[in-house]
This record gives C-alpha cells, sequence and structure tokens, in this order.
C-alpha cells in the first residue's frame, strides 16, 4: 500500500495566502469537484492509498492574486477510497462530517485540526485541537480520541490526557514547556508526540 500526499509533519498552523471562509446556506452547497482535487483523489484510488492529505485543501484559487476559497465539503469521490484510513482535512473550512464518511469501512483517524466544525464529528477515530473537544466533550467519546493539540492557553488542562485512552498522538509545540506533566507517562498507546518550541532540557 502506498499513502499519497501525506507529510510526516505537525498540522500547519494557517496557511499565507488570502483565504475566504464560505457561511450561511452557500456552505451547504456540494458543487463539482475541481479538478486539482480529482486528480489528486484518482491518484489515491489507483494506489489504493491508505492515507489521503487535504491540508489546507481549497475549491477554488486565482493564480495571479492568490486569493482562494477553502474546501468547505468532503469530495463525494472521497467515499469510494476503500482502502483509506487516514484522512487529513485539517485547516479547511469543512464544518460537519457527512453520513458518508460511514462509508470508508477501513477508516482509523480523521484529522481536522482547525477547522470551524458546527457539529459534533462522528468517526471511529477524530484527531483535533483541544478546544474543539472541549467544545463538543458532552457529545464526544474519550476513546474516539486519537490526536490531541494544545495551545499554550491550555496547558492547565494537561494532567486530565491521562483519560483519552485511545490517544496516540500528542501535539505540544510551542506551548514554553519546561517539564512534562506526569499524565503523559500513563498514556500506554501514545507513539507519537511534538514537543519543538518547549525550553525542554531533558525528557522523564
Amino acid at each position: 500500500m502506498t499513502n499519497v500526499g501525506v507529510q510526516n509533519l505537525e498540522p500547519q498552523r494557517g496557511a499565507a495566502r488570502q483565504t475566504i471562509l464560505l457561511d450561511g446556506p452557500t456552505r451547504k452547497t456540494k458543487p463539482k469537484t475541481p479538478q486539482h482535487l480529482l486528480d489528486k483523489i484518482n491518484q489515491a484510488k489507483r494506489d489504493k492509498a491508505t492515507a489521503l492529505n487535504l491540508v489546507n485543501a481549497y475549491h477554488y484559487q486565482n493564480p495571479y492574486t492568490g486569493f482562494s476559497v477553502r474546501l468547505w465539503y468532503i469530495p463525494p469521490e472521497v467515499f469510494e477510497l476503500k482502502d483509506l484510513e487516514t484522512l487529513d482535512l485539517s485547516h479547511t473550512a469543512i464544518g460537519e462530517l457527512p453520513p458518508e464518511i460511514e462509508r470508508l469501512k477501513k477508516l482509523r483517524e480523521v484529522r481536522l485540526f482547525g477547522c470551524p466544525l458546527r457539529s459534533a464529528p462522528q468517526s471511529a477515530g477524530l484527531a483535533l485541537d483541544f478546544a474543539l473537544y472541549r467544545r463538543f466533550e458532552k457529545t464526544l467519546d474519550r476513546e474516539q480520541i486519537t490526536g490531541l493539540r494544545f495551545r499554550r492557553w491550555e496547558i492547565d488542562y494537561l494532567p486530565e490526557i491521562e483519560a483519552f485512552s485511545g490517544l496516540t498522538t500528542l501535539y505540544l509545540s510551542g506551548n514554553g514547556l519546561s517539564t512534562l506533566p506526569q499524565a503523559i507517562s500513563k498514556l500506554s498507546g501514545l507513539t507519537t508526540l511534538y514537543l519543538s518550541g518547549n525550553g525542554l532540557s531533558t525528557l522523564p
């Protein structure tokens, strides 16, 4: 199996280009998938890819001004990727996960960092910002959460992470940490820890 367009990097914190975030009834419109996305998805289908990276994906971009309209829907062709295990939608304008997501039987994780979600996402595995989890914590099962990203002002909540038994990836970069909370050592399933931009001299 091959991974198409997947970067082994921490989620980007924003795009430099000028973007527009659609709102209201227009956001519910599902137009024809643009060719640049079709090419990427079709390549993934041909390669039987297990991962698809749509980070900062746009529906339209003016090649002269850089002005773009961020993707606010999941292209229907994505739901034909039967081998897909990881779908990264971070930093798009997606506001909800459609019911069609259940067609991806092998899907293990959907990454939604920086997405303006309007409703609690439902998927087998979710990687998202801690602030978004807090917003929907009454309707989300902690076992669903496979990845969490903390901002500097949320560090006081770090001791709570030991309750996230399904957590495999933790993003703590850029938080000025000098020590790590002991709660991290209790995450038996944790495989990836991002710590750049901190003041750590040693690791426990």
